[in-house]
Formats: structure tokens, C-alpha cells, sequence
């Protein structure tokens, strides 16, 4: 999972009626994961999948290709419900649930 994973998360958390339940939830199926750091390798498939991504005239959230770069560079798939706007990331594995 990517830290940004992680991050929009704790917005969940924090708009929760109960955030210590929400989080005790949260963490109980996640920590189990290894948390994916967005390093140099990263940052540079950022750029290119940005530049790529505007290129088409079809951008995302930045969120949404920080996660997809990370798991790019980590050589990991991404999860998700957003099957729309992630299937528009050149290369990277889409599973959804």
C-alpha cells in the first residue's frame, strides 16, 4: 500500500462518526501491509505518467498518480473501486473489488 493510500484513508478516519473505531478498523486489516515509500524512482514515473496523461488530454487527481507511480516503481498492482481513472495509467495492473 502506498503512504498515499494510507493518507486518503485517514481522511475517511477523520470524517467518520467514530474515527477511533474507524481507525482501529483501518488498522487491524492494514498493518498487516507494507507501506510503500514514494522515492526517486517514483517521483520519476510521476512526471512521466503527469506529462503523459495531460498529453491525451485526459488527467487525473495528482493523488490518484502519486499511488499509480508508486506501485509502478515498487513493481506492485493497485486496488481499487476507480477502475475509470486508473485503467488510464500506461503499464499498471488494475484489480478492483
Amino acid at each position: 500500500m502506498s503512504r498515499f493510500t494510507w493518507a486518503e484513508l485517514y481522511v475517511g478516519v477523520c470524517r467518520s462518526r467514530d474515527p477511533a473505531a474507524e481507525e482501529a478498523a483501518i488498522r487491524a486489516l492494514l498493518d498487516p501491509l507494507t507501506i510503500l515509500e514514494f522515492d526517486d524512482q517514483s517521483a520519476r514515473f510521476f512526471g512521466y505518467l503527469t506529462a503523459q496523461l495531460y498529453r491525451t488530454g485526459r488527467p487525473i487527481a495528482d493523488i490518484d498518480v502519486l499511488i499509480a507511480a508508486t506501485a509502478l516503481a515498487a513493481g506492485e498492482s493497485v486496488v481499487t473501486r476507480d477502475v475509470e481513472h486508473f485503467s488510464r495509467i500506461p503499464g499498471l495492473v488494475v484489480e478492483t473489488y
